[in-house]
């Protein structure tokens, strides 16, 4: 009998970041249960999946990093050594082109393959996809973002990733068709039936009831208020263009905005971002007929496929920021500490670019004098 290989493939901003913590946390008890779950960096399989898509982790031409296919062949490697079944997750998967595809399918060819999306709601996909994009560095407020991928769909200039990703039907059928529609399972992730995505997991894995579920006590990760993503927006647009994303990464996203996003106490602080109504209206005609399609696809289905037509969001217009308030700043310029991100340049960094301020302060002094 093969050895069987479940891939937790998609779709962003559907609870894959709390499956795969579920996953790591487990991974020693899901070992004795027969499931192999790991990963080299992290707690999931994105390395694999960028080496995949040759995708860059990080801006292109400013210090971003193209994962070598090496990190996936050593994947492939490390589930044939395998005695037993294996899970392997990464949302970065479900933007593999049809190439890429076939090259996993071939890869995987000794092995019984399961596939399993995870899918909310358009409309409620759109406020979080935008906060995920701002964190790598986007300069558009979140009404330009709306009008490019709505109105410049074929080629959106901010961010080309997002149709890729969430052309959800298109991406199933895909998958589909390379190992087929009974090997695909899809997840209807429902906020008010927060149990089902682990339920569901547990069933998919064949793992006994409970094995999978929330892990508490971890950082929350949670929404940005909007006077938080105004922030962000504003040192994005006044971010220097000669740094790298190495700076960018340790200081802001890693720095300011984790710990921003780990203080659950700011999250009342200031408005929530509102989305205009003709966004909604355009992302609900979509969904309809997403659902359509992924009916027709005689895939296996947890939940209730029409829950995709919520426009249960927050609708209105964003007004201008002109001040933050002051737990949010305090919060911001505390993470430089709190996060420890110092840590994450060495001593010879640290003393390199000590050195290059210091020449840049001589300089100036010289100048003036």
């Amino acid at each position: 009998m093969k050895k069987k290989v479940y891939l937790h493939v998609g779709f962003h901003k559907t609870g894959t970041t709390a499956i795969q913590e579920a996953l790591f946390t487990h991974s020693d008890q899901l070992r004795i249960l027969g499931i192999n779950y790991a990963t080299k960096k992290g707690k999931a399989n994105h390395r694999e999946a960028w080496a995949l898509s040759e995708r860059y982790w990080g801006w292109k031409k400013r210090g971003g990093e193209q994962t070598s296919i090496v990190e996936w062949q050593k994947r492939v490697k490390n589930l044939k050594a395998q005695k037993i079944d294996s899970v392997v997750s990464s949302e970065f998967f479900s933007e593999i082109n049809d190439d890429q595809l076939n090259l996993m399918a071939n890869d995987l060819k000794d092995f019984d393959v399961e596939i399993i999306f995870t899918i909310r709601p358009l409309t409620k996909l759109l406020g979080s996809s935008y906060q995920q994009y701002l964190k790598y560095g986007i300069k558009a407020s979140y009404e330009e973002w709306l009008e490019d991928i709505f109105h410049n769909s074929e080629k959106p200039k901010f961010t080309p990733t997002f149709w890729k990703r969430h052309r959800h039907e298109e991406v199933i059928s895909r998958w589909a068709k390379a190992f087929g529609n009974q090997k695909i399972h899809l997840v209807v992730v429902d906020e008010s039936e927060p149990d089902l995505l682990y339920d569901s997991f547990n069933k998919i894995l064949k793992l006994p009831a409970g094995t999978l579920k929330e892990v508490k006590g971890l950082g929350s990760n949670r929404s940005l208020n909007y006077p938080e993503i105004a922030l962000l927006l504003a040192i994005n647009k006044a971010f220097p263009k000669d740094r790298a994303w190495s700076d960018y990464e340790v200081f802001i996203r890693e720095g300011s905005i984790r710990h921003l996003t780990n203080q659950i106490q700011l999250a009342g602080l200031g408005t929530k971002l509102l989305t205009p109504q003709w966004a909604v209206d355009e992302a609900a005609k979509l969904s309809s007929n997403s659902i359509a399609k992924i009916n027709d696809l005689g895939i296996i289905i947890y939940g209730d496929l029409d829950k995709l037509n919520s426009t249960e969001i927050l609708i209105g217009t964003n007004g201008e920021i002109s001040e933050i308030p002051i737990d949010i700043a305090v919060n911001a310029l505390l993470a430089f500490d709190k996060s420890k991100v110092i840590n994450k340049y060495s001593t010879r960094e640290i003393f390199d670019e000590a050195v290059k301020r210091l020449k840049r302060i001589v300089r100036k002094f010289l100048k003036l004098t």
